[in-house]
């Protein structure tokens, strides 16, 4: 698995997570999307677990939710 791509287990903890914050911010997918320089698509594979986010995209998705990075981490040291 190339550097910086986190696991898919862990890619679909991290989208619930990243959905429900966009939801707290009533963002649009579209919005955050444009915000983190991705297309609205890709996010929503994200968020769907769908495809692995790599921890660069993560960090700035974080920043534009203006959300601690432990947020979306916390859940998975539950995990193990």
């Amino acid at each position: 698995m190339p550097r910086g791509i986190l696991l898919p287990e862990a890619s679909a903890l991290l989208g619930v997570r990243i959905a429900i914050r966009r939801g707290k911010l009533s963002m649009s997918q579209k919005e955050l999307a444009k915000r983190a320089n991705i297309c609205r698509r890709t996010l929503s594979s994200y968020e769907l677990g769908g495809a692995p986010i790599t921890v660069e995209k993560l960090i700035i998705i974080a920043e534009i939710l203006d959300t601690p990075l432990a947020y979306f981490l916390e859940e998975l040291d539950r995990t193990r």
